[in-house]
């Protein structure tokens, strides 16, 4: 109960300069805080001021927390007759000016130690000044890694010193549990927000053996570099010995995939000496000698008399030449019918050559 006694009194702290309006106060469905400004989408699931501006402006999220609605705009307390430069780019509308200094003041960067002449905290134009300011005149400083990762209000971060965020970053917080420090990589000094972010940057910037992984040998086992895999590989894999191949670390995870692997260069290799000269146990095959280059006459074809071959149109000519033969193919003569010597011949058989 203590340390949930303590996340809610920063809480409070956090946010203790910014009061309320002094209107109908009720619970947020979200961070079961009370509050008297809420908002409103389309799909009227009201919500907190300190929710919808974390959501909306800090998170850059449409989408009702609710039910999951898109929501383009997001009215604070249903009606917009209050412009601001903020509506465009997130999509808000206010009701009233004490609506807009309630918002301003949620994304004000304040210093909670120090005070200005009219009693409130001391704000910045933006977070690098804010910054500046706890490292100048505090000697106080924010972790970087949580602040590049971690989506909060300014007023929220939590500030260091120097022996503190060192402790911080290998072994987290003392009143937090729930961050264990920033691991780093190991293979090189660049630290990360947590397991997650580390093993990202492993797979991405590193290298890792997949047939382990495949085998279920070794999990999440890396390589600095590419010579330290390639020699994994020699050690433990089966890794093809030709020269290209072994620069580029191409290797199996059994022999027999790595003897088909190389049967393409092998017979490679053979033709090649091939080409180079015959091997030492071929015959000896006969020289050929050097004599003088003469035509060989082409042999002429035995000519055929003309009437054995018939000549054949072609089929592919455009305006093929049809000539058609008038003459009747058989006439009859006199003396083929001798009884009809005497007769008068008929007219009809009497047919004159064109």
């Amino acid at each position: 109960m203590r340390k949930y006694d303590q996340m809610i009194g920063s809480a409070k702290d956090n946010f203790a300069d910014i009061p309320q309006c002094g209107g109908a106060v009720d619970e947020c469905t979200i961070c079961c805080k009370t509050s008297d400004i809420f908002g409103l989408g389309s799909c009227r699931h009201p919500i907190c001021i300190e929710c919808a501006i974390r959501i909306r402006v800090l998170s850059n999220c449409t989408q009702c927390p609710v039910c999951r609605a898109n929501m383009d705009t997001t009215i604070e307390l249903s009606f917009p007759s209050f412009d601001h430069h903020d509506e465009k780019r997130f999509g808000i509308r206010f009701e009233n000016k004490d609506v807009v200094a309630r918002y301003e003041k949620y994304l004000a960067h304040v210093c909670k130690l120090c005070r200005s002449s009219n009693g409130e905290r001391l704000e910045f134009p933006t977070f690098v000044a804010l910054r500046h300011h706890m490292s100048s005149a505090h000697e106080l400083t924010y972790c970087h890694i949580c602040t590049d990762n971690i989506i909060l209000f300014s007023r929220e971060r939590k500030t260091y010193t120097r022996d503190a965020l060192q402790r911080h970053i290998r072994s987290g917080d003392r009143d937090d549990s729930s961050l264990k420090g920033h691991p780093s990589c190991l293979f090189c000094d660049q630290r990360f927000f947590d397991e997650e972010f580390r093993y990202r940057h492993l797979r991405k910037e590193h290298f890792f053996c997949q047939f382990c992984e495949t085998e279920g040998k070794h999990m999440n086992v890396f390589f600095e570099g590419h010579a330290e895999l390639v020699s994994h590989y020699k050690e433990h894999h089966f890794l093809c010995d030709f020269e290209e191949c072994k620069t580029m670390g191409i290797a199996f995870s059994n022999q027999v995939d790595l003897k088909l692997h190389q049967v393409p260069f092998s017979n490679a290799i053979f033709h090649l000496t091939r080409r180079e000269g015959p091997p030492p146990s071929a015959p000896n095959l006969p020289v050929a000698r050097r004599e003088k280059i003469a035509l060989v006459q082409q042999e002429q074809a035995p000519s055929r008399p003309a009437e054995e071959f018939v000549v054949v149109p072609s089929a592919q000519s455009r305006r093929p030449v049809v000539r058609y033969n008038v003459a009747p193919a058989y006439t009859p003569q006199t003396e083929d019918f001798p009884t009809l010597n005497n007769s008068r011949p008929d007219p009809s058989l009497n047919v004159s050559s064109a």
